[in-house]
């Protein structure tokens, strides 16, 4: 192996050292973002998991009071009074959700087209 083989092989492994160490460096800075955002995504998951039981403990609540609102003494016809008036609330506001998410074609019906393409 000659002079000039043994100079260039140095230079080389010098090069791919420094390259070594800078990749490491970044490795190690990429190691601690994911940790951070880890511990970050436990936290937001532990908060949401404290919000669905409390929110499931108060659907919970509302339920009951719906079903004790209605008593042996109600009528039928007051307890379908009732029910309709939620039905009806219901379903006038899935109609305005479609109509502004849709447009004037969900008004319209079955005669007109719902694509603009068409």
């Amino acid at each position: 192996m000659a002079l000039a083989d043994k100079v260039q092989e140095k230079r080389d492994k010098s090069k791919q050292k420094a390259l070594d160490g800078k990749q490491d460096g970044e490795i190690k800075a990429m190691q601690d973002k994911l940790q951070k955002l880890e511990a970050d995504n436990k936290d937001k998951e532990g908060k949401l998991q404290q919000r669905s039981r409390s929110s499931s403990r108060s659907s919970g609540r509302r339920r009951r009071r719906r079903r004790d609102d209605y008593d042996e003494d109600d009528d039928d016809a007051a307890y379908y009074a009732r029910s309709a008036r939620r039905s009806k609330a219901m379903i006038e506001q899935m109609y305005e959700d479609k109509l502004m998410r849709m447009g004037q074609g969900y008004a319209q019906g079955d005669g007109q087209s719902f694509s603009s393409g068409a």
